[in-house]
């Protein structure tokens, strides 16, 4: 089936890998993590893709406001792009925090974690949806 924000998905993934302006390189990172999906992992690279960001990106945004003395965190809804863009930093931030291997590796590894429900990226947003189901008392705060 074909995923309507899948070209979207990939160059934004390809930005975020990217640094220093080293776009081929980004690319090239990005073609190694599809080949070792493949050859170590047997599943199509696009399909796991599309079930990482969908795992890791999370519905609500927390932003805090300061009330008084005290900081409240108000979650908010985003849009389905943001949702995934969020799930897509998050998956290539948490593989650029473990050393020692390629990036490719490291990004590949996550990304099938994350196709399965598990690893990092999706602590984290799970982690966000705790702290936003915690506050949820505060969303009569987003107007004000």
């Amino acid at each position: 089936e074909e995923w309507p924000l899948e070209r979207q998905m990939l160059e934004k993934l390809v930005c975020i890998i990217m640094k220093d302006g080293k776009k081929s390189k980004a690319r090239n990172i990005l073609k190694d993590t599809a080949s070792i999906i493949v050859h170590q992992h047997k599943k199509d690279p696009r399909r796991v893709l599309k079930a990482a960001i969908e795992n890791t990106g999370p519905p609500v945004q927390i932003k805090s406001r300061k009330k008084g003395a005290q900081r409240l965190y108000i979650p908010f809804p985003i849009t389905e792009e943001k949702r995934y863009f969020t799930g897509i930093r998050f998956i290539v931030d948490e593989a650029r925090k473990v050393g020692g291997r390629k990036m490719s590796e490291n990004l590949a590894k996550e990304l099938f974690d994350a196709s399965n429900n598990e690893g990092r990226a999706v602590a984290k947003c799970q982690e966000i949806m705790k702290v936003a189901a915690k506050n949820r008392a505060n969303t009569f705060l987003r107007w004000g």
